[in-house]
């Protein structure tokens, strides 16, 4: 359990770490350099892409590297064809109009096929929602956007919201929506280094599902009788985004309007409708000289997108929602090894089950710490291993932290990247693209290698740029238990017999405990439905914990017995016929006595009649003290003669115990 104790002891122990920036890309400098209006997106039905500040995987030395693939079954050797259309993992296709959104059109495109092939169905996910809620600088509709934003608005749960919840170019965000997935992970793939270097991409379309590609889109290139496209010539930057869902490696480069070097294609989604291409569909050339390829993500990159049950984690702490904007090292020797943390406050109990980080590099190894202190060592390490690709990452924790509410904890995260000399992912303000990221010292610190180790980091928030780095922290719930059979307090819900009391746990991490004692008792371990006998007030405390030792507080409440019956019985009187004609009001005054007085009070039921039980008048009074004389009215319903009349009282309790026998006595009308 992470407690207050130590909190905050290393936060003002900061050293001289010095930072050092990755150049951004040169499109991006060149595209944000331009005057709006000019710039090199949007570009109409063609799709709108912005260039990626920053290129996942492509920062380390040598850029990317053809290898062989294997998929997650082993296969070593791809079939020369494959359609995901032909195994049913593909959704409708979509059309975005004429605005520049086909960047969200390829992002949730690869999610939904992901979904199919994992067998969670089909879903139809809001474009619009991805567009509009984004959080960048740019216009929603026009401006354009790229994969780096996509991941961010995915990997903090603004979305994906159902297209049935947000419609599409309506120009309107509805409020309050919930993502109905968690994406927890993208991955973004080696960029091609050449026209056969084509596995990891294959690979992924057979594990994963669809691929999210970009490329430079020159309607020229286009040969719509074969639905088929080949650009020769090399772009500075990319235009248009689409989903890869197969490969024909047979494919004939006559099929083109100009003859590529050699055959095989790319069976590419688009998003101009069905009634483009071939149903919406079109081949593109392995050796197209932009398609999934360019160095430093100028061309847009390539990416999986894949999700999770929305009910996988209960809180995300973040300080970084729009996500990788920029890449930084330090000036160390060692510059492929870095240390990044954050700082956050607990806002209930609970057990941090995941962290999430990208990672800027293939062969990434990592090292998560979590603590109270911002000193990392062996005995607070939860969790290491090794990313293959580039991407964003959720890596569960095997033995879960347990937090308390209102208590600080760090998370610490080293990064090895080899041949990078930028390992760290960080948000901040880039003009006319992330102007909206804020930053706070306190937040989120970094370190070279041998200065994390003794915990000396640097701050990096409060700065011009508004820096956090780029690490969220997923917390599931400590465990609530419902209680059927329990009062909130002595005064109500009496019963008259034995009470059951039923106990169920919810939330939490793994298997759950409950432990319950009864009036101050012993713990018992929660098997099943319990009774409780005895007349009187029962105080039951009960709670429950998870396998990771996360533990609600005890939670308590009353079971109210009584067994045994009340008694009422009225004041024999005399009374003056002139006072007993029809709608006057008899006074009589009743003694009401409980030995087990429950709540105190009893219903009590006054009656005139008749020897011979004819009734002449009632009056209830529904909660009336006990264990004391009471006045009580008796409206009549008939004029009474001069004779001798019953006064019948009758009580029950709160617990519902009747009077055994009614009580009775004489009323004279003289």
């Amino acid at each position: 359990m992470l407690t207050a104790a130590g909190v905050g002891a290393r936060c003002d122990r900061v050293g001289a770490t010095v930072l050092k920036r990755a150049p951004l890309t040169t499109v991006f400098k060149q595209w944000r350099d331009q005057e709006a209006g000019t710039r090199l997106s949007p570009f109409g039905a063609a799709g709108s892409l912005v260039p990626a500040p920053v290129g996942p995987g492509a920062l380390s030395a040598g850029g990317a590297v053809s290898r062989p693939a294997v998929t997650k079954a082993g296969v070593a050797s791809l079939p020369p064809e494959f359609d995901l259309r032909d195994e049913g993992r593909v959704t409708a296709i979509r059309d975005q109009g004429d605005f520049g959104t086909c960047w969200t059109f390829a992002t949730l495109a690869s999610l939904e096929s992901a979904l199919l092939l994992s067998g969670h169905g089909v879903a139809d996910f809001s474009e619009d929602n991805l567009a509009r809620a984004a959080g960048f600088d740019l216009d929603p509709y026009e401006g354009g956007g790229n994969a780096l934003m996509s991941t961010a608005y995915l990997a903090r749960w603004s979305g994906p919201v159902l297209e049935s919840e947000d419609a599409y170019g309506d120009y309107v965000t509805p409020s309050g929506l919930s993502p109905s997935r968690h994406v927890q992970n993208v991955i973004y793939l080696p960029e091609r280094a050449s026209a056969t270097d084509n596995g990891a991409i294959k690979a992924a379309i057979m594990d994963e599902g669809a691929v999210y590609a970009s490329f430079y889109w020159a309607v020229g290139d286009y040969r719509a009788s074969s639905a088929s496209y080949y650009c020769p010539s090399e772009a500075d930057y990319a235009n248009h985004a689409v989903a890869i869902v197969g490969w024909d490696d047979h494919y004939a480069a006559g099929n083109f309007r100009t003859r590529p070097a050699g055959d095989g294609a790319f069976i590419v989604r688009n998003s101009w409708g069905a009634g483009w291409g071939e149903g919406g569909y079109f081949y593109v050339s392995y050796y197209d000289a932009t398609f999934a390829r360019g160095v430093g993500w100028g061309l847009g990159g390539t990416s999986v997108f894949i999700s999770e049950g929305r009910f996988n984690y209960d809180v995300l702490y973040e300080h970084d929602p729009l996500g990788l904007v920029y890449a930084y090292g330090t000036d160390a020797l060692d510059s492929d090894t870095a240390w990044m943390a954050n700082c956050f406050t607990a806002r209930s109990d609970g057990s941090l089950s995941a962290v999430s980080f990208y990672t800027l590099g293939e062969g990434t190894r990592y090292e998560v710490h979590v603590d109270a202190t911002l000193t990392p060592d062996n005995g607070d390490l939860v969790a290491s291993g090794l990313l293959e690709n580039a991407g964003y990452h959720t890596v569960s924790l095997p033995a879960p932290p347990a937090l308390r509410s209102g208590t600080q904890f760090y998370v610490m995260v080293r990064l090895v990247t080899p041949g990078s000399s930028y390992p760290l992912a960080m948000e901040g303000v880039a003009a006319d693209y992330s102007s909206s990221a804020t930053a706070e010292g306190g937040q989120s610190y970094v370190a070279d290698d041998e200065s994390g180790v003794v915990g000396i980091w640097q701050d990096v928030g409060g700065t011009t740029d508004e820096l956090n780095v780029c690490l969220k922290a997923f917390v599931v719930r400590a465990p609530v238990t419902a209680a059927t059979g329990l009062e909130p307090d002595r005064s109500s819900g009496w019963v008259s017999g034995i009470a059951k009391v039923m106990l169920s746990a919810s939330g939490g991490t793994g298997a759950i405990t409950t432990l319950y004692r009864l009036d101050g008792g012993g713990w018992t371990a929660y098997s099943g439905a319990f009774d409780v006998v005895g007349d009187g007030t029962h105080l039951v405390q009960y709670y429950s914990s998870d396998s990771v030792g996360t533990t609600e507080t005890i939670r308590a409440g009353y079971v109210n017995i009584d067994t045994v019956r009340p008694s009422s019985r009225a004041m024999a009187r005399s009374i003056r016929r002139s006072r007993t004609r029809k709608g006057m009001k008899v006074p009589v005054k009743v003694v009401l006595k409980d030995p087990m007085p429950s709540s105190g009070r009893v219903r009590l039921v006054t009656t005139i009649s008749t020897k011979s039980g004819y009734r002449l008048g009632r009056t209830t009074i529904g909660s009336a003290r006990i264990n004391r004389t009471r006045g009580v009215s008796v409206k009549l319903t008939r004029t009474l003669r001069r004779g001798t009349y019953w006064i019948l009282t009758r009580a029950t309790d709160k617990a519902g115990n009747p009077q055994a026998k009614a009580g009775r006595a004489k009323l004279i009308v003289r």
